[in-house]
């Protein structure tokens, strides 16, 4: 069957993180229209508002979430620092069904320039950002029969064909693989994708340079020429980097009325202050009380 859409971006996150994937929308609009059809995001509850926000900045699919795993079977720390939606990572496999290329990303970017190199042609059907860490470095144990010493890759996101042999094996196995070795997995779903690409002896192309694809905003000695800047672990874009570019996206964002950042609404700023106000109050009751009570004791004993 010939399909119809040849590219498609995806994200996968919870309804709070909207107004994150929306700054995405709008440089991925600015810079690599050529490259993407259409959008695809896995979610859990955006309000049809936010929806239809969406589809004006790009043509937008959406698919709630359905997690098939229980989740306190990953580590503790896992469960603690992801939510399920990371897994929807594994997706992109299965959306080459219906598209010829498949770019999954995280929504913490911020897209500075051309990207065309990133969408050319790969023999392997799978490209990623290259990284000198080891598998080994993405798990609490090793796992027998696979080499934890290959190298592992960049997460901030990973491009699929549909030459690639076996997808929908390949995403059913993901699955299989995250529930089988639940309790060894740190970084859990770039775990699992190390692992399947042993699994399935698939020659990933890591043509992708960390620090013009992948950089942080701390590396400030590339961010200038860096192609992308990823916000990953604290802080993010919203919360304390500093870029101009996020914030004009974001209050674009706001100004068409879409849910902004919890902790920049008015709602969240008067409960600060009434939390503030409150701990100033029990901070300076505590010396009252011992003071009082030594008042009326020490009266009484003399």
């Amino acid at each position: 069957m010939k399909k119809t859409k040849k590219n498609c971006w995806a994200f996968g996150f919870t309804a709070n993180f909207t107004f994150a994937t929306a700054s995405v929308m709008m440089d991925i609009k600015k810079y690599c229209p050529d490259f993407v059809d259409e959008i695809v995001i896995f979610h859990n509850g955006i309000n049809d508002k936010d929806k239809k926000l969406l589809n004006r900045i790009l043509p937008t699919k959406f698919y709630e979430y359905n997690f098939p795993i229980k989740i306190s079977k990953l580590s503790d720390s896992a469960q603690n620092y992801f939510t399920s939606m990371v897994f929807s990572k594994f997706e992109a496999l299965k959306l080459l069904q219906e598209y010829e290329r498949v770019i999954f990303s995280d929504y913490d970017i911020l897209i500075q320039g051309d990207l065309s190199e990133m969408f050319k042609d790969c023999p392997s059907g799978w490209r990623v950002v290259w990284a000198k860490n080891k598998v080994r470095d993405m798990l609490y144990r090793e796992i027998d029969d696979y080499d934890m010493d290959k190298e592992s890759f960049h997460g901030a996101f990973h491009i699929v064909w549909d030459h690639l042999p076996d997808h929908q094996k390949m995403w059913e196995w993901c699955y299989f693989a995250l529930e089988e070795y639940a309790e060894a997995l740190w970084l859990p779903e770039t775990g699992v994708f190390n692992l399947l690409w042993q699994e399935f002896n698939i020659d990933v192309e890591r043509s992708l340079h960390p620090l013009v694809y992948d950089c942080h905003p701390s590396q400030t000695d590339h961010t200038k020429d860096a192609k992308i800047i990823h916000a990953y672990a604290q802080p993010k874009f919203w919360n304390g980097w500093d870029f101009p570019q996020w914030e004009q996206n974001y209050r674009k964002w706001a100004g068409w009325g879409g849910t902004p950042y919890y902790e920049r609404t008015m709602k969240y700023k008067l409960q600060q202050k009434f939390f503030d106000a409150r701990n100033k109050i029990q901070r300076s009751i505590g010396p009252m009380k011992k003071l009082i009570k030594n008042l009326v004791f020490g009266s009484s004993s003399r």
